[in-house]
């Protein structure tokens, strides 16, 4: 399985060979990558001072960008259309659910002034992306066995939930499958996900790896 981003520099297609990566070699390092650097460095001098206050400026938490910030994002930059859930939850705000998601941005607009809490709903399929949806310990486990038998296909972005992973690969019209191997769904044509930075359950859904070319920025 191979994993790949958007070089934060150059906007191409990004493959991901290390944690951490956010820009391809030749491109210049954002502040975190030479942060990060930076610390190694200091590991490597055994510079115990250095590595502290590295060690603290890789780990200062940054400011959540707003749902409907997030939501007009996704769909004037990724050009994926984007509906509202009801605060805290991943129930549709909307009578008809992911068939109400649009990319017009005065509607979008007055779904999060209406209640800037509403979560952000995100259909997959074909003009977005599929999402493997990867829950607890029995997730990993088949995820770890469907890697060993070559069964997972690219990833092109990463996001962490409350309960565990969404993988985003390339869309397609398979539809939705529940628990294709123990604690993993598959969501396709007529589903959908619940998209960073939401919030479920107190917990916050995080992009670990943003999305590749490949899903995002298509639409005309």
């Amino acid at each position: 399985m191979k994993t790949f981003s958007h070089c934060q520099s150059c906007q191409g297609l990004l493959e991901i060979v290390y944690v951490g990566q956010e820009s391809h070699p030749a491109c210049p390092q954002t502040e975190s990558e030479k942060l990060a650097h930076q610390f190694v460095e200091a590991i490597q001098r055994d510079d115990i001072p250095e590595m502290k206050r590295l060690e603290a400026l890789l780990d200062a938490p940054r400011p959540e960008p707003k749902l409907g910030s997030s939501a007009l994002w996704y769909a004037k930059h990724a050009k994926w259309p984007v509906f509202p859930l009801l605060p805290g939850q991943k129930v549709p705000a909307t009578k008809h659910g992911f068939r109400d998601a649009t990319r017009d941005p005065e509607l979008i607009r007055r779904w999060w002034t209406e209640e800037p809490l509403r979560n952000i709903g995100i259909p997959t399929g074909p003009e977005t992306f599929d999402c493997i949806d990867v829950d607890g310990k029995p997730g990993y486990d088949s995820l770890v066995q469907l890697e060993k038998d070559n069964h997972i296909p690219d990833v092109h972005g990463r996001v962490s939930t409350p309960r565990g992973i969404h993988l985003l690969i390339k869309g397609t019209t398979e539809g939705n499958r529940v628990n294709v191997r123990p604690g993993i769904d598959l969501r396709s044509a007529l589903g959908y996900i619940v998209a960073a930075p939401s919030i479920v359950n107190g917990k916050r859904y995080s992009w670990t790896i943003q999305p590749s070319p490949e899903i995002y920025g298509k639409a005309p």
